[in-house]
């Protein structure tokens, strides 16, 4: 598999303001420097994994699992978690397949439970784009 398009602060950024103006919630940054840690998980991920096989589903997961953990923002992180995940998974030519009804219990146990289990999740509810 060939490097992935990343995820940048700005468009995170962007998916945060987003989700505010669609669902509303308190705008701003909680914890900075978390947010930036979870932005590098994914990346930090592929350049570790030489010994090891490394997917985009693993990837995405990495986003959402430390994005839903950290709590960057002062709220709507596990939306931002959600659509980063989407995003990602769409920059790189895969499209995340699901019924709005899954992704609230979804991204509620995302911080309390193992990312391998989220990465088997997206797996199976990701496609190719046609």
């Amino acid at each position: 598999m060939q490097e992935p398009r990343w995820m940048t602060r700005t468009m995170l950024d962007a998916i945060h303001a987003d989700q505010l103006r669609r669902f509303g919630g308190l705008p701003g940054v909680q914890a900075d420097g978390l947010i930036s840690l979870a932005l590098s998980r994914p990346r930090d991920r592929w350049e570790s994994a030489e010994q090891q096989y490394v997917d985009l589903p693993q990837l995405a997961a990495a986003y959402g699992y430390a994005l839903a953990k950290n709590q960057g923002y002062r709220d709507a992180n596990d939306r931002v978690a959600f659509m980063a995940m989407y995003v990602f998974l769409g920059m790189n030519g895969q499209r995340l397949v699901t019924d709005v009804d899954q992704v609230v219990p979804l991204m509620d146990a995302v911080a309390s439970g193992d990312p391998q289990e989220l990465a088997t999740w997206i797996r199976d509810h990701t496609e190719p784009w046609e």
